[in-house]
């Protein structure tokens, strides 16, 4: 469905795997006490939702996965043979994230961990909003670098970056200026964390930029290459974290995620541009 730009039929797909993966962890967690039961639940969902929904469409559509309306399995077996990376990427993306969480819980206790959490989600929403994006243009970015379309796909990443850069600094701004209003939603509790709002929302301006590299390697089909260079800027989160969050606080956390950040899209941005222009030169 996304080679073929049918954004439309994924976003039913995400729609109803959101909406059932909140029953299922609701109704699984709520009859059985146990959080187990909860993410099995949610995991046949998605399962359920892959079989009768995604696979009928894949189907219909006749893309490269099927031939006569059956699917190839040795094409699905070679598809996640070369995705292995990617999964291992994914899983160390999703440690990453939860890396702050666990030094500011072992080292501030849980009412910091709470604040912590609740700041740092305001980020995670927004970059659900910029996801959409990037999920839009990655289709049309790997028909471009197949056909050696390489001005096309630069441009892309061009209109794409700025169109995030842009909001991103309004909502650094608006942190900025309004931070304190902003944190008077959540309660007394958050009163004083305005540097910490504005930093984390600077980390998720460079994320969501990290994030369009990333699909642009995605495109390039370069999976192992993304995992390596994954490497670097983990090592420099946890070495950060474990200096700045006992002497400075939640300060230090999101400094660590900022500085983290900014390595990650020095690290992508130059090996995807490096890369195009010497297939250019070619």
């Amino acid at each position: 469905m996304q080679q073929l730009e049918r954004t439309d039929l994924i976003a039913i797909s995400l729609t109803l795997r959101g909406i059932g993966s909140l029953v299922a962890i609701v109704l699984g967690v709520g009859l059985s006490q146990r959080v187990s039961i909860g993410v099995l639940a949610m995991a046949l969902t998605w399962l359920a939702i892959l079989l009768l929904y995604d696979l009928p469409h894949a189907r219909a559509l006749q893309t490269p996965l099927a031939t006569d309306g059956q699917p190839r399995l040795r094409v699905l077996g070679r598809i996640a043979w070369m995705a292995l990376p990617l999964g291992l990427f994914v899983g160390m993306n999703s440690l990453l994230t939860n890396a702050p969480r666990y030094f500011v819980e072992g080292s501030l206790g849980v009412r910091e961990l709470g604040i912590f959490s609740a700041l740092a989600y305001l980020g995670l929403a927004a970059r659900a909003f910029y996801m959409s994006f990037l999920n839009a243009v990655l289709a049309r970015l790997a028909d471009h670098y197949i056909e050696g379309e390489f001005r096309q796909f630069l441009s892309i990443i061009g209109k794409t970056s700025g169109f995030i850069f842009v909001l991103g600094m309004a909502s650094c701004l608006t942190t900025y200026m309004f931070g304190d209003w902003i944190l008077l939603i959540f309660g007394r509790e958050y009163q004083g964390e305005k540097t910490v709002l504005t930093l984390l929302t600077a980390a998720m301006v460079l994320k969501t930029l990290w994030m369009l590299f990333v699909s642009s390697l995605y495109a390039m089909k370069r999976f192992r290459l993304i995992l390596l260079l994954q490497a670097p800027g983990g090592l420099l989160l946890f070495g950060l974290l474990s200096l700045l969050v006992s002497r400075y606080g939640l300060a230090g956390a999101a400094w660590s995620i900022l500085a983290a950040s900014i390595l990650d899209v020095m690290l992508f941005s130059s090996i995807v541009i490096g890369s195009l222009r010497w297939r250019r030169e070619l």
